[in-house]
C-alpha cells in the first residue's frame, strides 16, 4: 500500500467471484437475500433486471427456482424479503406489489416459471405514480405475531416517495384497495424541497 496525503490507498485486487448466476435476459438492477432457506438449509438469493423480471435463486444449485414477471417491460428498482415467502417489490411502472413465492414454488426449495396466473398474480398492489428511483420500504413491526397457517402478517406501512418525489407517502397495503394512511411533509423553507433519494426505517416510530 502507498501513503496520498496522509489517507493509506490498498492496491489489492477484488477477489473473482465464486458463483455468476446466469438468466435474466436485461441488466440486474436490485438484488437481496431472503430471509428462509430451502430444504438443505442453503439461503436463497432474489434478483431483479431492468425489463421487470424477479427470479429466485438456489444457491445450492446455482440456478433460478422461480422466474416472475413482476413489472412487466419496466425496471424492478427494489425488493425486500418478508416472512412466509412474500416479498415485496417496486417496480418504473410505479407499482408497489406483495408477492407470495410460496404459491410460486420458490418460498421452499420448489421451482416454477409464472408468466400468466397461479402464482404471478401479486397478492396486493398499489399505483404509487411515482417513477423516481427511490427505493420503497417497509416499516418494522413491534409485535409481528404469526398470521393463520404459520405465515407472518404483512407489515403495518409501506414508505414510499410521493407523486412528484419530494414528499413521504406512508401506505397500508394491508386495506383493499390500498390507502395512503399519512403524508410526511418537508420542512418549509424557500429552497424547493429536492427528490427524495432514499428512505429508511429506524425503529418502529422514526423514518430517515
Amino acid at each position: 500500500p502507498g501513503r496520498r496525503h496522509g489517507v493509506c490507498v490498498s492496491h489489492m485486487q477484488a477477489p473473482p467471484p465464486t458463483t455468476v448466476l446466469r438468466g435474466h435476459r436485461s441488466e440486474v438492477t436490485s438484488v437481496r437475500f431472503a430471509p428462509w432457506a430451502d430444504a438443505r438449509g442453503q439461503p436463497t438469493l432474489l434478483s431483479g433486471s431492468g425489463d421487470g423480471e424477479l427470479r429466485a435463486w438456489s444457491l445450492r444449485t446455482h440456478r433460478s427456482v422461480v422466474t416472475l414477471a413482476a413489472h412487466s417491460g419496466k425496471a424492478l428498482i427494489g425488493i425486500h424479503a418478508l416472512g412466509g415467502g412474500r416479498i415485496i417489490t417496486q417496480g418504473r411502472d410505479g407499482f408497489v406489489r406483495i408477492w407470495d413465492l410460496e404459491r410460486s414454488g420458490g418460498g421452499g426449495g420448489g421451482s416454477g416459471h409464472c408468466g400468466g396466473g397461479g402464482g404471478s398474480t401479486p397478492l396486493l398492489e398499489h399505483n404509487a405514480s411515482c417513477l423516481s428511483f427511490c427505493q420503497a420500504v417497509p416499516a418494522p413491526s413491534a409485535a409481528p405475531g404469526v398470521a393463520h397457517d404459520g405465515v407472518p402478517p404483512l407489515p403495518p406501512l409501506v414508505a414510499l416517495p410521493s407523486e412528484d418525489a419530494t414528499e413521504v407517502s406512508l401506505v397500508d397495503l394491508r386495506q383493499q384497495p390500498a390507502a395512503e394512511a399519512a403524508r410526511l411533509l418537508p420542512i418549509a423553507t424557500r429552497e424547493r424541497a429536492g427528490m427524495l433519494m432514499c428512505l429508511h426505517f429506524l425503529g418502529e416510530h422514526d423514518l430517515l
